[in-house]
């Protein structure tokens, strides 16, 4: 059993004017805890829906536990043990909730 549970290899991704991600790669251990961290717009959210299946890359490799993805769409991180956490909602930064809100109302005004 390989010592490697996650691979991601040269993953790039683009939206209409966007190129969300470019040549990402890296590789998690059995055991191993990784924190993803970035400003907004860094692709965080896109490498995140790559890695749980619900995303395909334009280019790249995404291997969970020796299992390549096919057919342009990994296999999901989530039955590996991978997940996404964060506060629930509702129990973010008062500020952070106040902005989002804040979002909501300035795009609802618009339409």
């Amino acid at each position: 059993m390989s010592d490697t549970l996650l691979e991601i290899r040269n993953i790039a991704k683009s939206f209409p004017g966007v190129r969300a991600l470019d040549d990402v790669s890296f590789h998690l251990s059995r055991g191993e805890v990784l924190t993803l961290a970035g400003e907004n717009g860094a692709g965080k959210s896109t490498l995140l829906a790559i890695l749980g299946g619900s995303l395909a890359p334009d280019q790249g490799t995404v291997t969970v536990d020796g299992v390549r993805g096919g057919g342009g769409a990994p296999p999901p991180a989530g039955g590996a043990g991978g997940g996404r956490g964060g506060p629930p909602p509702g129990r973010g930064p008062p500020r952070a909730r106040a902005g989002a809100r804040d979002r909501g109302r300035a795009a609802r005004d618009r339409r």
